[in-house]
């Protein structure tokens, strides 16, 4: 379980800004055949930026649910002040982030995390409203 270490090593952060992790995952055991430490890699980018960007005393939404081909995973936050044009080339390298509330970022992380999907047959997409909320979703074949 990889999702429960970085729930542990984010508790100082996600306490400290009153964004509590709300979680919807599938009952059972998740089975993936993917490389561990690229899915490490994947949600510890896609959590730290939500819990980088998110508005002080909001929360997190992590949603995780499989089906017989795919794992579908989404995380969505509420964020303030994005720009007009915020998604335009949000996967680029050095594609930098910027709201009202925070400054830098996001540059060669979400990069990376489009790459390591991609390199499993998976894709990603982002999605947001303006000044309201950002949400990350990406799929991953369950099998290569």
């Amino acid at each position: 379980d990889i999702l429960e270490p970085l729930e542990m090593q984010l508790k100082e952060q996600l306490q400290a800004n009153k964004l509590p992790l709300k979680k919807s995952l599938p009952d059972g055991k998740l089975i993936l055949l993917a490389d561990e430490n690229m899915l490490e890699i994947i949600m510890r980018n896609l959590l730290e930026n939500a819990v980088k960007y998110s508005v002080h005393d909001s929360s997190i939404y992590l949603k995780i649910k499989q089906d017989k081909k795919n794992l579908e995973v989404s995380l969505r936050n509420q964020v303030s002040g994005l720009a007009a044009d915020f998604g335009e080339n949000i996967f680029q390298r050095s594609q930098e982030f910027k709201s009202r509330s925070q400054q830098g970022g996001l540059g060669i992380g979400l990069y990376n995390v489009k790459n390591l999907i991609e390199l499993h047959h998976g894709e990603i997409s982002c999605r947001w409203a303006k000044r309201d909320w950002l949400e990350f979703s990406f799929r991953l074949p369950l099998q290569l």
